[in-house]
Order: C-alpha cells, then structure tokens, then sequence
C-alpha cells in the first residue's frame, strides 16, 4: 500500500451504508485488490457477516476486537462488521466467534448496521478521497460559496443545508455523516465553535476546527476527522482552499488507529 494514499471502501447493507478505512495488512490489500466483493449478509449478536472468495491464512489475529473494527475470518472466509456485543462475548467485551484479522475501522457510527437483517452486503472501493459531502452553515457567505465552488470544480458531490441556526446545523450535517448519507462534512458559523460542539455530540463524528492546513492536516493525519470546520470571521476563501487541499490529500497516520479506537469505545460507553 501506498504510504501517501488513503484507502477507503464503502460498505451497503440494505438501506445501512458505512465507510471503511483500510489498513496496510496484507489481509487488508487482498481485500483491497479483490473489490468490489458481496454477498448474503447475515447478523451473529451486533455484528455483520458477509462470506467471500477470498481464502486467506490468519494474520496478527485476535478474538477480542473493538467497537467499529472490520475484519476478516479466516475460519468462516467472511468479511465481519463488529459494532457490539457478540453471543461470544464475556462481559463487556467485542468478541468474534474465532481469532480475526482486522483490516480496517468504519469511519462513520458503526451502528447503522443495527437495524440490518438478513440482506446483501456490498463492499466496494471509494475512488478518490471522498465520495459526498455534507455542507452547512449558520449564515451564507462568500466563503462558503468558495467552498461550494472548490468541491464543484474538484467533481465532488455535496448536499448544501439550508441556512439555520448553528445548533440546527451542525446536527443535520453530523446525522448525514454519521449514517453514511454523505462520507464528509464541512461546517461553518462565525468562530467554528457553535458547529464543532453540536456536531460532536453525534456518535461517529470527528469534527474539527481547522484555522490553518497545518491543523487539517493534524486533524486528518491523527483524530481521522470527518467533518471540517472553518469560521466565516475569520476564514479568507485563499486560505479555505488550502485547507480544503489538505484535508482531502492527507491520509490517516495507522500508528494513531488505537486512539481512534479508544474515542469510538467512549461513545459506546456513553450511548448505551
């Protein structure tokens, strides 16, 4: 795998969509390589499970796993989700039925796999960084209309919320990431602060201000932040496009992945 190119896949499950980030395993390139794969989803506690062709030899593998982890059984040859508790689970734990190898996180809430039956799982590769975004803010500027322009020159799909207030729209864009809908967000009101702090109350977003690249850079390298915040105060639109380069080119840093990890099991905790 490259070092500089972030690999992200996205999974459907009936009306469930989830977007993966994939790690550099060889279990993960395989996987990476054989996209886009499907097949008969089934559930086994809160997790989901899709079989593939893929026969693959056990790789760093572990039983216990975390919240929001994707990965591969070699026993059963299946792709798994985990966003809960399993019938193997011993307390609290994230239990797979044998010893996985884990290929990736869902970069979004892992739970919209929750009200997922029996149906086709879909896996397939994202081209490019990003596929849609969610935009909003608390009042239309020129800024924004920058943005809308960077994301319409860069060929990127986007969804504009209405203007509202920031609490208003900070939610509807952080539901939007959060269930799929959109992969991405981009949030804005006069400090950034109102936006951030709303957004962040939804499980399986990652919002972050961003007053400069060297932060969306940060922000994407180590938290894997999914929603970009930018003040209108204080924001230039030749400044915006720097930041909007950044956080579009830079990739996850792996070594942070436990971290992330760590903020997804919090919100679990907390949201019971």
């Amino acid at each position: 795998m490259s070092g500089d190119v972030m690999r992200k896949a996205k999974l459907t499950a009936g009306k469930a969509r989830a977007f993966v980030w994939l790690n550099s395993t060889k279990t993960a390139d395989a996987v990476w390589e054989s996209l886009p794969l499907g097949g008969a989803g089934r559930r086994w506690g809160q997790e989901v499970y899709f079989q593939v062709p893929l026969k693959l030899e056990a790789e760093s593998a572990r039983q216990v796993v975390s919240f929001g982890d994707v990965a591969y059984w070699p026993d059963g040859n299946c792709i798994c989700v985990f966003f809960g508790l399993t019938p193997a689970s011993q307390g609290d734990e994230i239990r797979a039925a044998s010893p996985v190898n884990i290929v990736g996180r869902v970069i979004n809430d892992p739970r919209v796999f929750d009200a997922v039956s029996d149906t086709e799982v879909v896996m397939q590769r994202v081209e490019g960084s990003v596929e849609s975004v969610a935009v909003g803010t608390d009042e239309h500027t020129p800024l924004v209309d920058s943005v809308t322009q960077y994301l319409e020159a860069k060929g990127i799909r986007y969804r504009l919320f209405d203007v509202a207030p920031w609490p208003e729209v900070g939610e509807k864009v952080a539901r939007s990431v959060a269930s799929g809908e959109s992969d991405e967000g981009i949030l804005f009101c006069w400090t950034g602060t109102g936006v951030s702090l709303a957004a962040n109350k939804i499980p399986g977003v990652r919002a972050a201000l961003c007053p400069s690249a060297a932060v969306a850079a940060g922000a994407r390298k180590w938290n894997l932040a999914n929603i970009l915040v930018m003040g209108l105060s204080y924001t230039p639109p030749t400044m915006a496009g720097e930041i909007l380069d950044t956080w579009f080119d830079t990739p996850f840093e792996e070594e942070e992945v436990a971290n992330v990890a760590r903020v997804a099991e919090i919100e679990r905790q907390v949201c019971r």
